[in-house]
């Protein structure tokens, strides 16, 4: 009886401990809260690249690939998947076969730079899909955001991946 007590009890301990101070993330006017305290910080002169004046926030999201360099997949193919994260300034997804991630070095209107991207080395029976998307993404220097689409594109401004939101 007293054992099951104690489990209670620690189990209790435990949620509340939980449900204690918890950070909020970087609210749009750059402000940090947390529930604990009161205190506020507040750096206007440090730029956001997730900030409310930047139309790139919109690239913070789950993309589905459509076409790569203007052309649709195979429809037996598995399908690439991107999520850009500018919060964390990095890019993550799947290419049909293999995971990949790489960071994003710059991002502004128009322009995005990614660092190299790294990926798992799983071979899988179809190869074309992902070789394709691993080329084209490694040449992308822009982008063009057309309501639920994104184009990246080489530094010639030529469509190399399309995407349309994954949510």
């Amino acid at each position: 009886m007293i054992r099951t007590r104690f489990t209670v009890l620690f189990i209790l301990l435990l949620l509340l401990q939980g449900c204690s101070c918890t950070k909020h993330g970087i609210s749009p006017k750059r402000e940090k809260k947390s529930e604990c305290s009161e205190e506020t910080t507040n750096n206007p002169t440090q730029e956001e690249p997730y900030g409310p004046n930047h139309d790139h926030r919109r690239l913070h999201d789950i993309w589905i690939t459509t076409h790569i360099e203007g052309d649709s997949l195979p429809s037996t193919s598995p399908i690439p998947m991107l999520e850009i994260n500018l919060t964390e300034m990095r890019v993550i997804g799947h290419d049909g076969c293999n995971r990949f991630h790489g960071k994003i070095q710059e991002v502004s209107e128009n322009n995005i730079t990614l660092s190299p991207i790294a990926s798992t080395l799983k071979r899988c029976s179809a190869m074309e899909v992902p070789n394709r998307f691993h080329e084209a993404i490694n040449r992308v220097e822009g982008y063009k955001l057309e309501g639920l689409r994104l184009i990246l594109t080489d530094k010639e401004g030529n469509e190399v991946l399309t995407f349309l939101k994954g949510d």
